[in-house]
């Protein structure tokens, strides 16, 4: 059954004040019959499409739905604001923040961090039980992690899973696991990255079944000793 609501909404028209004058805009008021009752879905999730002023969460007007814009871009992860003074609504994607490695000394997945102009990302670190006729030892798990790394510094930049990872399991050293690499079949984070690009792959290590705290460096310049460090928690 379709619900009838009258609504005074405010539209904005167009006076035509002679050929030789702008165009200028004036703000009215019109009184509306529409239709309630209107359910709303992003990516098949129903969201409250309604705002904060206690309008309905959508409706239909001649034919047309009306949403209430912040609802339906919070839903997207997007960012919403109205500009009073141009009369607009702005929708934007939120930047991704990138935190200073000088001014923190150890970051969690998925955070991207920054050192000299490259900036790093732990994307995950996953277990992997074994493939490709590569298993670990009875009692262990390969511990995949795959970074995303862009360059943007001036020069290019050399990357070797050896020399540029540093990892510790529980505060133990844990060496590099070429079988872990080979079973997970993702690309090796070894070349080097020109001046404004990027590169994605992964390190692997060789790790017990029972590990709490994974911890790995990366250093961007092995000459430098500067380093980024992420943790990762078993859960």
């Amino acid at each position: 059954m379709k619900h009838k609501r009258i609504l005074t909404v405010v539209v904005t028209t167009a006076l035509l004040l002679g050929l030789a004058m702008p165009v200028l805009a004036a703000v009215v008021t019109k009184t509306i019959t529409v239709e309630t009752d209107v359910k709303v879905y992003v990516n098949d999730k129903a969201i409250d499409a309604g705002d904060t002023h206690g309008n309905p969460e959508a409706f239909i007007y001649n034919g047309t739905t009306y949403i209430a814009a912040k609802a339906v871009s919070n839903s997207l992860g997007q960012n919403v604001a109205w500009d009073g003074n141009t009369r607009s609504v702005q929708i934007s994607t939120p930047k991704e923040e990138v935190k200073d490695a000088s001014a923190k000394t150890r970051f969690g997945v998925g955070e991207k961090v920054e050192l000299k102009n490259v900036v790093v990302t732990l994307n995950s670190v996953t277990e992997n039980r074994g493939a490709n006729f590569m298993e670990p030892d009875d009692g262990n798990v390969f511990l995949v992690c795959e970074f995303d790394i862009e360059n943007n510094s001036t020069k290019e930049i050399a990357v070797s899973s050896l020399l540029s990872f540093t990892a510790y399991v529980d505060d133990y050293a844990a060496g590099l696991s070429i079988g872990g690499i080979v079973a997970a079949g993702k690309n090796q984070l070894d070349g080097s990255i020109a001046a404004g690009k990027k590169m994605n792959g992964i390190v692997a290590y060789e790790v017990p079944k029972n590990w709490a705290e994974f911890e790995i460096k990366f250093t961007p310049d092995v000459w430098s000793g500067n380093d980024i460090t992420f943790v990762a928690t078993h859960e």
